[in-house]
């Protein structure tokens, strides 16, 4: 539902396979423009409140697994004592020769800084002559250090720890993070634990990660352990650096030792990437090297020339986190062009399950799924916020939509984008019809960039994610606990606060996507409706929805030429229009109203729309309409008719929705807008 707050994107291209971006529903940058400030890792702490919780330090370690926790027991169950012993020893005396003063009045950050750098490099230097455990991490400090971020802005950790020693930090090489403040601040603070979190969140910029470790310092010497798992981020006290000389043999400061040899230990074996040890980016990925793949019949695909750009919406720590990759595969002989996608994500239908439901329906322009697995995250499995991972291969099937109308691809003809959205529409309607079982799908974020064209002007719907395979008996409405889409595409009801949802809604998307296509080619600089498609707050979205749709005139008025745009696309807006609106009803709907058009919904009044407006250009092919023809008029294709007929939905969340009406409003002319008479060319068919 975070998807409401994201920003309108006229173009996303795929690396250089020029595809847009997989989500429709971009990613929001946050807050990150410039240096960052105290106040804005505060808010960022604030604002996951929710998400952050504090656990025993046992607990957050058996939360990674039973190699984590069996590999605790040992360093911190006397098998280590010498070796503990002997770290603090050095420590101590490094310490001593550095001429460290931590043992009166306030240590500042400089001095926990160096401090915790001399124990970490002592920990490494007896790992390396030790035959019990052999160095598994690399210690950088880096709070000189500006690492690069992939919204172009840079930040410096205090600390970190790499897997290799052969790789120069970045937040992509980081496995374990250090934030460290002074005795002015406690570790538990939201300003530090902000800067924790951001860390989180750009060290998975590029790539998901099962699980992130972070480590605070402040005052007293005082160590916090965070660990990031998807949907939740634990924190544990630690223990404490050695202060003085005398603390070397304290059970607090050997706490702190035992952990590190415990990252040393366990992060040589999986360091919370998804191929456990290593990041993604390498020559050659085999699929085999996911989690839970025995499920896919052998041989697995093999991924190659995965590009570093990676594009979805990832920079949030809570909701669903999608990352997307152009990539070559090559799988039994068969070599081609892909996208690689993971995303964890709630409980819920799973997008791979959605592909595949709708392939077996043989519901057209959908791409072809090449592999799929799912990878469990880690943490309590009893704990409600545990996510699950998904990883998938699919098919690469274009460029978005958009471009061919912002000028950064060829232009389309008025016969190709009749064609083409035909064939979008025939897609959401198959896909919403319902089966034996009962069982449909909506799409539930229909946009720009989830609509995708071919070199071929084959077009295809992607990004199923936010979509659900339904069941319910003789009715194709879902009801929603939430509002899900994207702001500007969202349909005038769901905006309204509306929870019910039903494929009219996909469609009336659909019809926004298209006006904005035609807004974007055609409109002019100063437009009466720039909120229609700039603003991602949901309140302006509204507003300017409410009045934009009252009238036909509206649809056009933006446009610096309305003469210019071809005929045939100018009724098939219309249609589609009237169609969607064919009463002012539709958008004074509130919260509990069913939707009305659900009772007179007709397959073939689309399929009119379409051919009446292909009747204004001659002689053009146009398979994806011929399609929908066929498919309409063929019997088994009518299902049960749509039942307006529902339970109340329950009371949206005020943070979640918006609970403003839309009031009618007085013309340009002065009188009431009468949307009805604009449906009065439209010939009533009978329901089926």
């Amino acid at each position: 539902s975070s998807n409401m707050k994201t920003p309108v994107m006229t173009r996303q291209s795929y690396g250089r396979s020029g595809a847009a971006s997989h989500s429709s529903t971009p990613q929001v940058a946050g807050s990150m423009q410039g240096k960052p400030d105290r106040n804005m890792y505060i808010e960022t702490s604030q604002r996951h409140e929710k998400l952050c919780k504090e656990v025993q330090l046992d607990d957050l370690i058996e939360f990674l697994g039973a190699d984590w926790k069996s590999g605790w027991d040992s360093v911190n169950g006397g098998d280590f004592k010498e070796d503990i012993d002997e770290i603090l020893g050095s420590y101590a005396s490094k310490c001593d020769d550095d001429g460290l003063k931590m043992d009166g009045g306030k240590v500042g950050e400089k001095t926990y800084q160096v401090a915790f750098g001399v124990l970490a490099e002592a920990v490494q230097s007896h790992l390396n002559d030790s035959s019990k455990i052999k160095p598994g991490m690399y210690w950088y400090d880096t709070h000189n250090m500006h690492l690069k971020c992939d919204n172009d802005t840079t930040r410096k950790p205090d600390g970190g720890f790499t897997v290799s020693k052969r790789c120069s930090p970045s937040w992509q090489n980081l496995a374990v993070v250090v934030e460290i403040k002074g005795d002015e601040l406690k570790n538990d603070s939201h300003w530090i634990r902000g800067q924790v979190l951001c860390d989180f969140r750009d060290m998975s910029q590029s790539e998901p990660r099962r699980f992130m470790v972070g480590l605070a310092v402040a005052r007293h010497g005082s160590v916090r352990v965070y660990l990031y798992t998807p949907g939740r981020i634990y924190s544990a006290s630690l223990g404490c650096l050695p202060l003085t000389a005398g603390d070397k043999a304290t059970e607090s400061a050997s706490e702190v030792v035992a952990f590190l040899l415990l990252l040393h230990k366990q992060l040589a074996v999986d360091s919370g990437y998804l191929t456990r040890k290593g990041g993604i980016y390498s020559s050659h990925l085999d699929c085999s090297e996911l989690a839970d793949a025995s499920k896919q019949e052998k041989p697995y695909p093999k991924i190659h020339h995965m590009c570093k750009d990676t594009y979805g919406r990832h920079r949030q720590l809570n909701a669903q986190q999608t990352w997307v990759y152009p990539v070559q595969y090559e799988a039994a002989g068969e070599k081609g062009s892909a996208f690689f996608k993971f995303q964890w994500g709630f409980k819920n239908d799973d997008e791979a399950a959605i592909h595949e439901f709708l392939l077996a329906r043989k519901v057209p322009h959908v791409p072809k799924l090449r592999f799929s697995t799912h990878i469990t995250a880690k943490g309590p499995e009893s704990d409600d916020w545990v996510c699950r991972g998904e990883a998938m291969l699919i098919a690469d099937v274009g460029r978005s939509i958009i471009g061919n109308f912002d000028g950064s691809e060829a232009p389309l003809s008025e016969a190709e984008i009749i064609n083409i959205f035909a064939g979008y529409v025939h897609t959401l309607i198959a896909a919403a019809a319902v089966d034996a079982d009962n069982r449909y799908v909506l799409h539930r974020d229909i946009s720009t960039g989830n609509l995708m064209i071919k070199n071929d002007k084959s077009p295809y719907i992607i990004d199923w994610g936010y979509g659900r395979l339904c069941v319910k008996d003789e009715k194709r409405l879902l009801s929603e606990k939430q509002m899900i889409g994207t702001t500007i595409y969202m349909g005038i009801r769901i905006l309204n606060g509306c929870l019910s949802r039903s494929v009219i809604d996909d469609l009336e998307s659909l019809f926004l996507v298209l006006c904005h296509c035609l807004w974007v080619k055609y409109g002019k600089e100063n437009r009466q409706y720039v909120n229609l498609w700039v603003k991602r707050d949901m309140g302006y979205v509204m507003d300017c929805r409410g009045s934009w749709l009252m009238d036909s005139e509206s649809l056009f008025s933006d446009m610096e030429c309305p003469g210019e745009i071809p005929e045939a696309l100018k009724l098939l807006v219309l249609g589609m229009y009237k169609l969607l609106f064919p009463s002012s009803r539709i958008l004074k709907s509130k919260r509990h109203d069913v939707d009305p058009r659900l009772d007179t919904f007709n397959q073939n009044e689309w399929l009119k729309v379409f051919e009446e407006a292909a009747e204004h250009v001659h002689g053009a092919s146009m398979p994806c309409l011929e399609e929908l023809r066929n498919y309409v008029s063929q019997p088994s294709n009518w299902h049960t008719p749509f039942s307006c007929h529902t339970e109340a939905t329950q009371p949206c969340d005020k943070d979640k929705a918006n609970e403003q009406s839309i009031p009618e409003t007085p013309t340009r002319h002065g009188s009431k807008r009468q949307v009805d008479s604009l449906v009065a060319s439209i010939s009533k068919k009978p329901r089926l």
